[in-house]
């Protein structure tokens, strides 16, 4: 368990140890149960968003997952800039150029392929991407042991190792943690 998570959770519930530890395994398990169902429902819409954009004539799976790639790329920059934000102001900067950067190249080249405007729109907006960027990241997640931390709240931890929520202490109250 994160020691300065398990610190402040003591502190602030005025709880013991093995309560906070209790109450991270229900938030954890069910954050798990929450994701699963949200992936079905992603998938479900991304498969039938998949469909209309190939249904027009100008775009296959290569050309959505060409532009998509360069969505994931440009957030994953701006995620290491967040990062980055607190420590080296000349880092946080040069990650948000690139960020931008990929997301013009983006519209570049949704734009290029002379499909149809709703679909270039679509593509260029990001919300279909940002949906398989999401899907992407719950299967890796669920993919991991389940005894483990859900990976998205030890990525919260790692991003802010003071990470603390009164939602983690709730799912202890309902988990019967003691």
């Amino acid at each position: 368990m994160p020691a300065a998570f398990m610190a402040q959770c003591t502190m602030a519930t005025k709880k013991t140890s093995s309560f906070c530890e209790c109450s991270l395994k229900a938030f954890s398990k069910s954050m798990r149960e929450t994701r699963k169902r949200d992936l079905s429902v992603l998938e479900m819409n991304y498969a039938s968003e998949r469909a209309a954009f190939l249904s027009d004539p100008a775009m296959s799976d290569d050309k959505i997952d060409a532009v998509c790639d360069l969505h994931d790329s440009a957030l994953e920059y701006k995620n290491q800039a967040a990062i980055a934000r607190k420590t080296d102001a000349q880092k946080y900067r040069d990650l948000r150029a690139k960020s931008f950067a990929q997301l013009d190249r983006k519209k570049e080249l949704a734009e290029g392929y002379n499909a149809g405007h709703q679909v270039a729109g679509s593509l260029i907006a990001g919300k279909f991407c940002d949906n398989r960027h999401k899907i992407s990241e719950i299967k890796r997640h669920q993919a991991e042991d389940e005894t483990m931390l859900y990976g998205e709240i030890r990525e919260l931890f790692e991003m802010n190792p003071n990470f603390y929520s009164s939602a983690i202490f709730r799912e202890g109250q309902k988990g019967k943690c003691s």
